[in-house]
């Protein structure tokens, strides 16, 4: 009896899976599985995300125009710039890397601390002669226009100063079109004027200029100088420093074999950074 139990198991066990694999048959095939991502639209690339982060980081830098600036009551009048519209404007380019805030006045660019209302100290550059040699001629504006994160000076003889906004700090640089005066000698010099209420120091290694606070604290470098031709050539250039009442920083270049145009390009720190351009 218990053989005949058995052998009714496994006959019905048997019949079963006959039954099921019959019924398989029958059941539609399931369809592939579907992504649920969004699919992009054509020309869009997949890493979109990233290059928009990208691109909101860099916009931080960007000159743009405001109506009002933290500068001092008595400076407030070299900020004002007419703009393309006819109307007065504030241009200004804030540096979240190095917490700097910087105004491009009538008179060149005026910088301070980007997180005080009332700024506890005021630095600044102004062109004040440009030539060969040391024959220089007073530098007058002609015009100036900004584009993202640059900002530039234009000068009537081709000239152009110009500054560009971003993590490394605010790059000063200048680009020559042709040579001040051939007749007068190989070297380009730029002087310019140190504006503001920071002391200044030239560095040991006389290529960078501190500023310092009263008392004593640094605020902002200004070094990193570096030169080069058309041809991306480097040219020998060195930094000189007059102190006293009329401070200023000359740039002096030697262009004896340089191809023009000629780029001079020094750097803007905060003082709690070091980088070169």
């Amino acid at each position: 009896m218990k053989k005949n139990f058995l052998s009714g198991l496994i006959g019905f066990s048997l019949l079963s899976i006959l039954s099921l694999i019959a019924s398989a048959k029958n059941i539609p095939e399931t369809p592939p599985h579907e992504s649920t991502e969004a699919k992009l639209p054509a020309g869009v690339p997949g890493n979109w995300w990233g290059q928009a982060q990208k691109d909101i980081a860099a916009q931080e830098y960007y000159v743009t125009r405001q109506e009002k600036t933290s500068l001092p009551e008595d400076m407030a009048e070299l900020a004002t710039t007419p703009g393309a519209d006819g109307k007065s404007a504030y241009y200004q380019a804030a540096n979240r890397a190095h917490e700097l805030r910087t105004y491009f006045t009538k008179k060149g660019p005026r910088t301070v601390s980007r997180t005080e209302n009332q700024p506890s100290w005021v630095w600044g550059l102004e062109l004040t002669g440009y030539g060969a040699s040391h024959e220089l001629n007073p530098a007058g504006k002609a015009g100036f226009s900004s584009s993202g994160n640059r900002f530039e000076y234009r000068y009537s003889d081709g000239l152009i100063e110009w500054y560009v906004n971003d993590p490394k700090g605010l790059e000063h640089g200048f680009t020559i079109p042709k040579s001040p005066a051939p007749e007068s000698g190989s070297k380009i010099v730029l002087d310019l004027a140190v504006r503001g209420n920071l002391k200044a120091n030239l560095t040991p290694d006389g290529k960078t200029v501190e500023f310092l606070s009263d008392g004593g604290v640094g605020i902002m470098h200004y070094g990193g100088l570096k030169s080069f031709d058309a041809n991306a050539k480097e040219l020998p250039s060195r930094m000189e420093f007059c102190s006293g009442e009329k401070c200023f920083i000359r740039l002096v270049v030697d262009a004896s074999e340089a191809t023009y145009p000629v780029t001079i390009d020094p750097l803007a720190t905060s003082a709690a950074w070091t980088a070169e351009s």
